[in-house]
């Protein structure tokens, strides 16, 4: 089928699935798990409706660029110190000990696991653990954005989990840009200066669409000089051989602390976002390989280790927090993975000659998908949802 035709294909799946998805009157339980969009890349992968071009995935490096450079602009910007100066110490020590619990456990119940499937190999596969480990640690749970953003849900238990899922996904992403730096190739200076190059670029950029939009109110002079910072984040970022998403939330961080407040860029960075996760949830369900029974037996001894982890960290903060209902079971809304990790482990496919095991990594992520995604949206619901308090 003709490349042209198959991205026009996505691109309407993805925009008419976000039209509905996204509204306030949309049905929120299965349809709104994602997990449809999954299976529609997924029979889109194997053929059955039509053939897809064998280099498909390779011709869209461009525009799968752009779209991760978006989603970590995305994140940045939530980056607020406005609101990062309302969460006490304890708080930040609450959630980077639950991310860095995660990270443990997983990595090394993933070690374990790897040792005992390959054992007497040679291969390496220390990095694919780490890369298992920070992705398994993201907690950012779109059903939770969801509960919070669409349906308007603002319980103290809510609003405390929707700040807590996004900054607590720090220590992953550092531990995943900190893999590409050292598997990038090159000696430790080349490393080094990787890094320079990529947190120089994100300053920079940041510091540019800052002075782009000052003084700017239309929303479409804005949506333009920020597709255009992405693009020029993005060709730096393949460039050095780098995560763009680093890029983009350093860009986004510089930006949303910018004085006086860019108030404006939020809704339109978040609303252009919907169709992208999506599409990435397609393309996801493209390369994904559901007869690998391997992926699924590791993808359920991890999730054990991911939710025991979770589960041990709010209990533990239950008596320090004080908010009703916060404990084990509250962190049964965070179960799902969240879209960050989408984008992550497509920005991993990207780079598949850098890493063993890209494959065993994505059908991971993607059977973690499938079968937590359903299950969080019905647990966040009862848990967050029923007994909270409208504004």
């Amino acid at each position: 089928m003709n490349l042209l035709l198959v991205v026009a294909l996505l691109v309407t799946c993805a925009y008419l699935g976000a039209t509905y998805l996204f509204s306030r009157r949309a049905r929120f339980g299965f349809y709104s798990a994602g997990v449809e969009f999954l299976l529609l890349g997924a029979i889109l992968g194997s053929g059955a409706l039509f053939q897809l071009p064998e280099d498909l995935f390779k011709n869209l490096y461009p525009f799968v660029h752009i779209e991760l450079g978006w989603i970590g602009l995305l994140f940045g910007i939530q980056f607020d110190r406005r609101i990062i100066r309302r969460l006490a110490i304890l708080d930040w020590g609450f959630m980077w000990l639950r991310s860095i619990l995660t990270i443990i456990a997983v990595a090394v119940v993933g070690w374990l696991c790897f040792s005992i499937c390959l054992k007497g190999s040679e291969e390496n596969f220390v990095p694919t653990v780490l890369i298992l480990a920070a992705m398994a640690s993201l907690s950012s749970s779109w059903t939770v954005s969801i509960i919070y953003n669409i349906m308007k849900v603002r319980s103290p238990l809510v609003r405390r989990l929707f700040f807590v899922s996004v900054l607590d996904d720090m220590p992953g992403l550092i531990l995943f840009s900190a893999l590409f730096f050292i598997y990038a190739g090159g000696g430790t200076i080349d490393m080094i200066l990787r890094f320079l190059g990529g947190t120089f670029t994100g300053y920079v950029l940041g510091n540019l669409i800052i002075g782009l939009l000052r003084g700017r109110r239309e929303s479409g002079q804005t949506l333009v000089v920020l597709i255009g910072s992405v693009l020029l984040a993005a060709g730096v970022a393949y460039s050095l051989g780098i995560p763009v998403i680093y890029v983009t939330l350093l860009s986004g961080i510089v930006v949303i602390n910018a004085k006086p407040r860019l108030r404006d860029i939020y809704p339109i960075i978040a609303g252009a976002e919907h169709p992208l996760y999506l599409l990435f949830l397609i393309l996801a369900g493209a390369l994904w390989d559901p007869s690998n029974m391997l992926a699924l037996a590791l993808t359920l001894v991890l999730i054990v280790a991911r939710f025991a982890s979770k589960w041990l960290a709010f209990e533990l903060s239950r008596p320090l927090v004080g908010i009703p209902g916060w404990g084990g079971k509250s962190a049964l809304a965070l179960i799902s993975p969240g879209g960050l990790t989408v984008a992550m482990v497509v920005n991993f496919a990207l780079f598949a000659d850098r890493f063993p095991h890209t494959q065993l990594v994505l059908d991971v992520t993607v059977w973690a998908l499938v079968l937590l995604n359903p299950l969080g949206v019905t647990i966040a619901k009862r848990v967050l949802a029923a007994p909270a308090e409208q504004p």
